[in-house]
């Protein structure tokens, strides 16, 4: 059973934290164990409590225990009322006994300053590959034992023993973007266990599993990215200027444009409101762009 105690933090008061061991290599059940971490907000309504809904929000390698306590109750009220809602940082990730790449965060800042953020020319692609790859190494250096047992199929087996461990005959689930192949996942490997499991940002697995091209090649990332990039633009001319400033001239995607081949031309300087500024070139422009499309939340 997981011993649930107070999480330490200022705004943390709702929320329990613990740890479990599970097995590093499930090939070695009774072998080495790594941790993993969890947090929960318990079900508002105890006496109505179904069980446990895990969660996991995406990545791999997105933390489920900070971004829960961030996102707090962002469930439907009735979801909060029976159910505690968990979330865990895989294996590898976050708390959970993370790979390590570099020997403190200052080693790591200092290989990736000089990165640009998004390459524009032959030699920042090159440049670029030679920077991941260096890092692809340290990781297998400091961290190879991890990284070799940090399978989704690990984590999904990882998950089946949480489910036990909160007392969960079966698995309730909400996973989003690559949660939904560590729920497929879970599905495939234990069908007899599944109460509920819900995907959302659904990824074709045979896509997500192996194929030319790097995942966001194989997934359709940039494409994808490009159709709701469209679709913010057409959302924008139809809401106009009070609610999206690019439609102040008449046509956002033609103020889109412009912007971004003025970036290509000179970065911007915004002000930070603190004395200090903020240098905003075109690769950076790109890449804030393309993050804010992943839910219209971000629009």
């Amino acid at each position: 059973p997981i011993s649930w105690a107070a999480c330490e933090g200022a705004g943390l008061e709702a929320f329990e934290c613990a740890s479990a061991e599970v097995p590093a290599d499930y090939d070695e059940p009774t072998g080495e164990t790594t941790t993993i971490a969890l947090t929960r907000l318990p079900a508002t309504d105890p006496t109505q409590r179904i069980g446990s809904l895990f969660l996991n929000f995406g990545g791999p390698g997105g933390p489920g225990v900070s971004t829960l306590q961030q996102l707090g109750a962002f469930l439907d009220p009735q979801v909060h009322a029976r159910f505690d809602v968990v979330g865990f940082d895989p294996r590898g990730v976050g708390l959970s006994d993370p790979v390590t790449c570099f020997p403190d965060a200052a080693s790591e800042t200092a290989a990736f300053a000089s990165a640009p953020v998004v390459p524009l020319t032959s030699e920042e692609e090159a440049e670029s590959i030679a920077l991941f790859g260096a890092a692809s190494l340290a990781c297998e250096t400091l961290s190879g034992s991890r990284i070799e047992h940090a399978s989704t199929a690990n984590v999904a087996r990882d998950m089946d023993l949480l489910r036990q461990a909160v007392g969960d005959e079966q698995l309730s689930y909400l996973g989003y973007s690559y949660g939904s192949v560590l729920g497929a996942t879970y599905g495939m490997l234990f069908p007899d266990r599944v109460r509920a499991l819900a995907i959302d940002g659904t990824l074709e697995p045979s896509r997500w599993s192996g194929g030319e091209g790097s995942i966001g090649v194989r997934t359709g990332q940039g494409l994808a990215a490009s159709q709701v990039f469209g679709e913010f633009l057409d959302v924008c001319a139809e809401i106009g200027p009070e609610s999206c400033s690019l439609a102040a001239t008449g046509d956002p995607r033609a103020a889109a444009e412009t912007l971004f081949a003025r970036l290509q031309q000179q970065p911007v300087e915004i002000p930070n409101g603190d004395g200090t500024t903020l240098t905003i070139d075109y690769g950076t422009a790109v890449a804030v762009a393309f993050q804010s499309l992943y839910s219209p939340a971000g629009f």
